[in-house]
């Protein structure tokens, strides 16, 4: 049978989250890397069904012609919980059960992928775990002024730099991102989160912050 630590990773940045799911309690199965056939990803997601807890996808869920997960997941059942959030970036993140099994269908753009983990993903494993989550967002303040097209959240990689003369941690961040380059993960602390409303946000902003640490 199975147990509340088993998990399934497919086609994922393995470097990267092999420190995202760093932790004691929970067990990654198995890390399969699969090609763009839609027969492949099928036979992928049925054969996970049979042991895992959790499958966790990266790539394969926007709407190409190539993107066979998202329909792979339907093919098998899949009951959606959420398919697209208006974050940047990580828009086409998907989640669901497919019988028993809860899965998570990342972006394969690197910086995406480990967004979206960081916002979905942690929070899916710490309630298989029955457990909390190591350490919540807080506000925090920026050390620049900011420039934005608004339209959706954005989280940006973001380096604590020091604190104000009211105890705030500030931080600083590029002042743009491509979700495709995982080196503005390089320093990073943790991801700042930037109002969908804003176009401009004015040095010593008030703003969300979300440590990086595993579940």
């Amino acid at each position: 049978g199975k147990t509340p630590q088993n998990a399934q990773i497919w086609d994922v940045n393995t470097p990267l989250f092999d420190a995202a799911l760093s932790n004691p309690l929970f067990d990654v199965m198995k890390t399969t890397h699969l090609e763009d056939n839609a027969e492949g990803v099928r036979a992928a997601f049925a054969a996970s069904l049979e042991t895992a807890d959790l499958i966790v996808t990266t790539g394969g869920i926007s709407v190409g012609e190539e993107d066979h997960v998202l329909p792979a997941a339907q093919v098998l059942g899949v009951s959606l919980l959420f398919s697209g959030v208006a974050i940047k970036p990580g828009k086409p993140v998907s989640c669901g059960t497919i019988g028993s099994a809860v899965w998570i269908g990342l972006p394969g753009n690197p910086l995406a992928a480990i967004t979206t983990w960081q916002l979905f993903g942690r929070a899916i494993v710490s309630a298989l775990l029955s457990a909390k989550l190591n350490e919540r967002s807080r506000y925090v303040v920026t050390a620049r002024s900011v420039k934005r097209s608004p339209g959706r959240i954005e989280f940006r990689p973001a380096r604590l730099v020091g604190i104000d003369p009211y105890c705030r941690d500030i931080v600083d961040f590029d002042d743009s991102i491509d979700s495709s380059h995982a080196a503005a993960l390089a320093g990073a602390d943790g991801l700042v989160m930037l109002p969908a409303d804003e176009d401009t946000l004015p040095e010593g902003s008030l703003v969300e912050f979300l440590p990086f640490c595993s579940i």
